[in-house]
């Protein structure tokens, strides 16, 4: 709540003349027949209720509405902060004053014989009122009770607040009007003088259909006249000002007769009128206000009598829903509305967002867009532009490809001059389907992966990162080279780490990337990139030592190094981790046997993994070798070989053309890093060495694709076997190719 500082301005109206002009300051004063309206302006007071004082010669008295009523004075405000102040001509404080703008010359008139003239000195005495039973009040009882009595020689002036007590409701034909009626007794030691007075002021008769407000005025007043009287004119007027035809035609205003009424008719929002802003169980309402005017002037009997009556209407409160309009365009990623309408007495105080209050001014300090804009029709909206970075703002995603930003928003706002305070609610909502995805890659380099990701539109706080089955994190980071900017993330990845799967023992080394979304849990890429991997897995030294290295194969998931053995039960790993197993041996020990090959001496062992329980019925399947098929021939073509500069034995080598993948043609014109990676080519193939005129075999004829099965040795060694067998099928692997 915004903190207002409470002040006086002090205002001196004085009433010299009939002939009021406008002042400094942007004062309005105004002749309206026999009163006199000064219209001060808002911006004098500053926001502060302003003091108004009536001064007479050397007199300064503070109008308060209780002596406002007594002494004939109003004081309201607008919509707009002015304040308007109204006083008759006949009030406590006005005096009159002859203004001479030439001189008179004099006139010389022959003397007139006249008859002496006696005046008595008539003295008020008493006052009767009647309510409607009659009492008796002496002069100075009566403004001691808030009643003002005024007497010259040739003028008597009442005037009663609509409250007192004396003072009694009357209806006349359907209208209630409140009634005030008196009798004043003047004398001298040898006469009276009787004078009775009244005024009746409708305190009812308006009403509201639809668009249109009816105000009716009884034709008979009763309790002013005591006969059937004869009207001569009526005229009708707002605001106190008299209305000529040609302008009630022009504002849509009527007026009309019936046997017992004056009917006037004015639809909600002339321009005469204005409309004013409230709360009603925390809602936005407006009602509209207007004052009509009636002035009549009648006959009765030898008597003339002018009756004029101002009558402020104002319809039932009416709830004004608030609108949002919404020009947020989510490529520009900022929230662009407007809020309105309302009247020009309201004024916005402050707007929370989230958690977070700010006062208008704070709001702009923070760099937030907010402007209010005022219309012809006296309304006005706010216009808010904040940004999605904007801390406040929560990003949902319902869909990978489509991100919801939310912001929940209260607005305050305070009612002037009541200083009433209200509040409305929203929650402004925008979604983006534009969203690029995380992507990842990578090459295999000599003797590691090199892989990168790319974040696309989520930020890179937001994703997680898995390398095989480990989700990076700080201390995993710190055992590899990376690096990261606002787009990418790089990683380096070395053949024998951890995270990487071997897929055939030292010949295929695969790395399994995938990336999520930490907050909605889902999975944006999965990507696999196998390598081939030439790591010399044994090793012969001059001092009769043996080194073997075995990293851990992806299709044995439960075997442990430590499971391992040589041939010679004993000879456990050197040395072992999760994921591999080193071997040292000397060459005369750990069963190792030898044999002479032409002028080379092989030594041979074996690995073997002994384990409790059941093995596993079938080893996992690998991945459509490509093979010769006559059925299809779509899928491998072989091409004859000719002896040239690089073929000795034609027999010795087979030619085969596969067809693979199609490109894009223009995919290679990218010097993108992702076109250089999609160019790159590696080609793995399975082949069997087999004798072709040994059909007894059958390993060369049988189909491609055969199950994979399991056989158990007689010392618990495990060998793959598939159809062809395991000992004739070798793995031969070319690349990367590099397509230019």
């Amino acid at each position: 709540m915004g903190c207002f500082e409470i002040g006086a301005l002090w205002v001196m109206v004085t009433i010299i003349s009939i002939h009021a002009d406008t002042s400094a300051d942007g004062i309005q004063a105004e002749c309206l027949g026999n009163r006199v309206q000064f219209i001060l302006p808002g911006s004098l007071s500053a926001g502060s209720p302003l003091e108004v004082y009536a001064v007479n010669n050397t007199q300064t008295v503070l109008l308060t509405p209780h002596l406002a009523a007594q002494c004939g004075y109003t004081q309201k405000s607008d919509p707009w902060g002015n304040t308007i102040v109204s006083a008759s001509l006949q009030s406590c404080f006005a005096e009159n004053q002859v203004s001479v703008r030439n001189a008179i010359p004099e006139i010389k008139t022959a003397p007139v014989n006249q008859w002496p003239t006696v005046i008595p000195n008539l003295q008020l005495w008493k006052v009767l009122l009647y309510s409607p039973g009659e009492k008796a009040f002496d002069k100075e009882t009566l403004q001691a009770m808030g009643y003002n009595v005024y007497s010259s020689p040739t003028r008597l002036v009442m005037r009663s607040p609509y409250n007192m007590a004396e003072n009694f409701v009357q209806n006349v034909d359907g209208v209630d009007m409140m009634v005030f009626k008196s009798v004043v007794l003047f004398r001298d030691r040898w006469m009276m003088t009787i004078v009775e007075s009244a005024a009746a002021c409708p305190i009812s008769g308006a009403s509201v259909v639809g668009q249109m407000i009816s105000w009716h005025v009884p034709r008979h007043i009763s309790p002013l006249v005591s006969s059937e009287v004869e009207i001569l004119e009526v005229h009708m007027g707002v605001n106190g000002r008299t209305l000529t035809p040609e302008e009630m035609g022009s504002r849509h205003y009527a007026m009309t007769f019936t046997e017992s009424h004056i009917v006037v008719k004015i639809p909600i929002g002339a321009p005469d009128g204005y409309y004013k802003s409230y709360v009603l169980k925390d809602q936005y309402h407006v009602s509209y206000t207007i004052e009509p005017m009636l002035e009549l002037l009648w006959k009765e009997g030898l008597d003339k009598t002018t009756y004029k009556v101002l009558f402020p209407i104002t319809t039932p409160l009416t709830p004004w829903p608030l609108q949002v309009t919404d020009y947020t365009q989510p490529k520009q990623k900022v929230f662009d509305i407007l809020l309105g309408y309302f009247l020009p007495d309201v004024e916005l105080l402050n707007i929370t967002f989230g958690s977070e209050l700010l006062t208008v001014s704070e709001v702009l300090i923070k760099g937030i867009g907010l402007q209010e804009h005022s219309f012809p029709n006296d309304t006005k909206a706010f216009a808010l532009q904040v940004p999605f970075s904007e801390p406040h703002v929560q990003i949902k995603s319902f869909r990978p490809d489509v991100r919801t930003y939310s912001l929940p928003l209260v607005f305050g706002f305070i009612i002037l001059p009541e200083h009433t305070l209200f509040s409305y609610s929203t929650v402004l909502e925008a979604s983006t389907t534009n969203i690029v995805l995380p992507n990842a890659g990578g090459s295999c380099e000599q003797e590691h992966f090199k892989m990168y990701v790319k974040y696309g539109s989520t930020p890179s706080s937001q994703l997680k990162i898995k390398l095989g089955h480990m989700e990076l994190n700080d201390k995993i980071l710190q055992q590899y080279e990376h690096h990261s900017n606002e787009t990418h993330f790089f990683i380096i990845v070395p053949f024998l780490a951890p995270v990487v799967a071997f897929e055939l023992t030292g010949i295929t080394a695969r790395i399994d990337v995938e990336i999520f979304d930490s907050l909605n849990n889902w999975s944006y890429k999965e990507i696999s990139l196998a390598c081939p991997f030439f790591l010399k897995l044994s090793e012969c030294f001059s001092n009769g030592t043996i080194n073997v290295v075995l990293p851990k194969l992806e299709s044995v998931p439960n075997l442990h190094p430590d499971q391992l053995s040589l041939r010679d039960p004993a000879c456990k790993p050197y040395y072992n981790e999760d994921y591999f197993a080193y071997f040292h041996f000397d060459v005369t020990t750990c069963g190792t046997t030898r044999k002479f090959v032409g002028d080379t001496m092989v030594y041979e062992n074996e690995v073997t993994w002994k384990r409790d329980g059941p093995l596993p019925e079938t080893l996992p399947p690998e991945k459509e070798y490509r093979c010769a098929n006559p059925k299809d021939p779509e899928q491998t073509i072989f091409h004859p070989v000719i002896p040239d500069d690089r073929v000795d034995i034609p027999d010795h080598f087979k030619r085969f053309e596969v067809k693979t993948f199609s490109f894009k043609e223009d995919y290679g014109s990218s010097k993108s890093e992702d076109a250089t990676l999609a160019r790159r080519v590696f080609v793995h193939c399975d082949v069997i060495i087999c004798h072709v005129d040994n059909t007894a075999d059958g390993r060369c004829y049988k189909q491609c694709g055969a199950t994979r099965n399991t056989v158990k040795s007689s010392s618990n060694r495990v060998r793959r076997r598939s159809s062809p067998s395991e000992e004739a099928l070798q793995h031969v692997s070319i690349g990367p190719i590099l397509f230019i």
